[in-house]
């Protein structure tokens, strides 16, 4: 039995490793094709970050000679003198931009503000927006509830919102190093966190009344809790459980995506946990069953009890979720991404048929949609839209600089700091970077489980790499756009720090003592 249950580890491990760094190779494949056939001209004549190549590559540089003199530090960082350097690593350079240019809300972020408006003043939604959110969005109440409690609290205006977004992303940042500390040293911890802290297109992003924060914390938080409450015994442990299932579900609720979490967190659990993947405690396969379900059960509740304040908002729910977002996401014409025309088709479904089959419908329409592609038209599809989410990680910094440049208007008050444009620029090559390690990490442990070699510690990555596998398989096919790379860039860096303190170095010391 336990022999079977390793071969099929091991399976589910190549498989993983393989999907993510193939997927990831195409991603920047296509990027580069791309860039080189339609957008690198137009880079050159913009003056823009391609230009600028020299001076981001000196700061980068810098970049890494100050993260490899931290490493040297044979003092670690104290867990409070950690915490107060992420707070203000997050916090200042929002505040500073926040402090110094109004965005117009626009999009998405301006339906937040003004249903959360509403659900302030009257516990519903605007009237123009009710059909749509009960046919295609029904997290939005969700979202929108959790800013007109901070309205309620603090007051009415977008720049409350943005504050929030600011709290939040200090506790993602905390969350995120809490359980970094649990997979790497204590200053490659602090690194790790440091850098998703600081990560350019995020502070960027902090000008947009987004959902991704509250997002973020919400999923990193419930994930920390599980890590740690694993640690502790008896009552504690299915406090942290039930308390990790409930943040877990608030994150569910704003976006859909936890679950392929959940689905993780309960694959290595009862595969793996016994390599010390998560605990150096052993459970038995009964206890096991019984702390997840411990967690499942605080995850269903909380679904509910938010599905009872969804349906006073929206007595009608469409079902499935994700039948619209199939129809848009196996649009070939824009490669899995919004555009009028499937906007006028939908406005056309939500008029004709009743709420709770437009879903349906689209589900329907977006198998139809398949079905009529031939092999070379699919594969193309689904070879460029692994660019749409993971070819590029620079979405908020070009807005930045578009409304600067071509939107003036969007500025309502003040300027963009400069020194906020020149960090914000280094987006384009720091995840080119991030990218291309992730790769090269995919392959090598690839590597390493065929060869039978060091095994525990890959357990460990596995561990992480496992979600972010399952965005990237179901936005194949699902509705697929750059900001929904967002809980796969801090994963992607904890990745890449833990490898680069398990591995790297370690080799090349090896090598140095021959």
């Amino acid at each position: 039995m336990i022999k079977n249950l390793n071969k099929a580890s091991t399976f589910f491990m190549v498989i993983a490793f393989l999907w993510a760094g193939i997927y990831m190779l195409c991603a920047q494949l296509v990027q580069w094709h791309i860039a080189t056939l339609f957008k690198l001209p137009a880079l050159l004549a913009s003056k823009s970050e391609i230009v600028y190549f020299p001076g981001n590559i000196i700061i980068i540089i810098l970049i890494f000679i100050v993260l490899y003199a931290f490493k040297k530090i044979k003092t670690n960082i104290s867990l409070t003198m950690a915490l107060i350097t992420l707070v203000l690593f997050t916090v200042v350079p929002r505040y500073y931009l926040l402090h110094n240019v109004s965005i117009d809300q626009t999009s998405d972020y301006v339906t937040y503000y003004v249903n959360s408006l509403s659900i302030l003043e009257n516990f519903n939604v605007a009237p123009a927006w009710q059909q749509y959110f009960a046919a295609a969005a029904a997290n939005v109440p969700i979202i929108c509830g959790i800013f007109a409690l901070g309205f309620k609290l603090f007051g009415v205006s977008p720049s409350v919102a943005l504050y929030m977004n600011v709290f939040f992303y200090s506790g993602a940042v905390v969350a995120i190093y809490f359980i970094a500390l649990r997979f790497m040293s204590q200053n490659t911890a602090f690194m790790a966190a440091a850098i998703y802290a600081l990560w350019p297109n995020n502070i960027s992003y902090s000008v947009s009344m987004s959902s991704e924060p509250m997002y973020i914390f919400f999923l990193f938080s419930g994930l920390a809790l599980f890590i740690y409450g694993l640690q502790t015994r008896g009552i504690m442990l299915f406090i942290s459980m039930f308390l990790s299932g409930i943040v877990l579900g608030l994150s569910q609720a704003v976006r859909p995506v936890t679950v392929i979490f959940i689905f993780s967190i309960a694959l290595v659990f009862l595969f793996y946990h016994n390599n010390k993947t998560t605990s150096d405690n052993s459970y038995t396969l009964k206890h096991k069953l019984v702390i997840l379900s411990t967690l499942i059960v605080a995850y269903m509740i909380t679904l509910w009890g938010l599905g009872l304040y969804t349906s006073r908002i929206l007595p009608t729910i469409s079902k499935p979720s994700y039948g619209w977002s199939l129809f848009e996401g196996v649009n070939i014409n824009t490669y899995g991404q919004w555009d009028p025309v499937s906007s006028a088709i939908q406005d056309s479904v939500i008029a004709e048929y009743p709420i709770e089959q437009v879903q349906t419908i689209f589900l329907q329409m977006g198998i139809d949609r398949i079905k009529s592609y031939n092999s070379t038209q699919l594969a193309n599809l689904l070879a460029i839209k692994t660019r749409n989410i993971f070819g590029n990680g620079d979405y908020f910094n070009r807005d930045l600089n578009i409304y600067i440049t071509s939107q003036p208007t969007m500025i309502q008050s003040g300027s963009v700091p400069r020194s906020i444009l020149a960090w914000g620029d280094l987006s384009f090559w720091l995840y080119r970077i991030l990218a291309f390690y992730f790769i090269y990490i995919c392959f090598k442990c690839l590597y390493l489980i065929l060869t039978k070699k060091e095994r525990k510690k890959v357990n460990r990555l596995f561990f992480m790499i496992l979600p972010v596998c399952g965005i990237m398989a179901i936005h194949i096919l699902l509705t697929s756009i750059e900001r929904y790379n967002y809980p796969v860039i801090p994963i992607m860096i904890l990745i890449c720090m833990m490898f680069s303190e398990k591995y790297p170095y370690h080799s090349i010391q090896k090598r140095m003592d021959r």
